[in-house]
């Protein structure tokens, strides 16, 4: 597991690797957040985080820090 925070901007990253997967701690609400698959408008596949409590999606820099945080 890693987590990140700067104390300037408030800016929190948590995030684990799992038997069952890959889960992180949603900023917003403190609930659990799954990866998901998404689709762009241009019809590009993306990878973010979706919390099962608040619907919280995180956003491209969000998930680029979550994922450099876990072990490879």
């Amino acid at each position: 597991s890693g987590k990140a925070v700067c104390d300037h901007c408030g800016f929190r990253v948590e995030a684990a690797r799992l038997k069952n997967g890959i889960i992180a701690k949603c900023p917003k609400c403190n609930g659990v957040a799954t990866i998901a698959q998404g689709k762009r408008e241009d019809g590009s596949v993306f990878f973010a985080f979706a919390c099962n409590r608040c619907d919280w999606v995180s956003d491209d820099n969000w998930t680029m820090a979550a994922f450099v945080l876990l072990p490879h």
